[in-house]
């Protein structure tokens, strides 16, 4: 009987799942609160996002409310995903040297924050006004 090598043999399969959406765009809509699901999302609950005071329309109302969007391109241009974007989602963290760029524009700290800062989930309205004066040399109106 041939013995077989085990030199080549697997120890783990990881399969990685992304999605290309901001989770702004699906965090808690996977179900509403009358489907007795016990998914703890934004559904159902009266959120906000601060407006950056430096946003040229609307930042005399303060925030954005939470609303469920009319469909899935919704907001377009979508908000940044490369990590200084997701910085800013996160901590609402907004470098001023970076506001307004996009990709390789944007240079450290890259909206980082300190470390062992808890996230506070209010920078998506800032990173959007950001973003969308970056692409398309405008900013959005309330």
């Amino acid at each position: 009987m041939v013995s077989r090598s085990k030199d080549h043999a697997l120890d783990h399969v990881v399969v990685v799942v992304f999605e290309n959406r901001s989770l702004d765009n699906v965090l808690g809509r996977l179900y509403g609160p009358q489907d007795g699901k016990t998914f703890e999302g934004v559904a159902g609950r009266d959120l906000t996002n601060p407006i950056p005071e430096w946003a040229e329309h609307g930042a005399d109302r303060k925030v954005v409310p939470y609303t469920v969007a009319t469909d899935m391109d919704s907001p377009n241009p979508d908000t940044g995903e490369e990590y200084p974007h997701t910085n800013t989602q996160l901590f609402n963290i907004l470098d001023e040297h970076n506001r307004f760029k996009i990709r390789d524009e944007v240079t450290a700290p890259y909206n980082a924050p300190e470390p062992g800062r808890t996230p506070t989930m209010d920078g998506f309205v800032t990173d959007y006004i950001s973003t969308l004066t970056a692409e398309l040399g405008r900013q959005p109106t309330y």
